[in-house]
């Protein structure tokens, strides 16, 4: 029997809705650009 499997489908959906969420929240952010990329790179050299 043909056995059917969504998994792959739910797992773009959830990436697709992360990247999308990350889109959205850094455009209505309320710093502005300058001052959100100024924080995003020095939270990635503490990594």
């Amino acid at each position: 029997m043909y056995e059917y499997r969504r998994g792959g489908s739910v797992f773009g959906a959830f990436l697709l809705g992360a990247l999308v969420g990350g889109v959205l929240g850094l455009l209505f952010a309320p710093r502005s650009g300058k001052e959100t990329r100024d924080m995003i790179a020095d939270k990635a050299e503490d990594y």
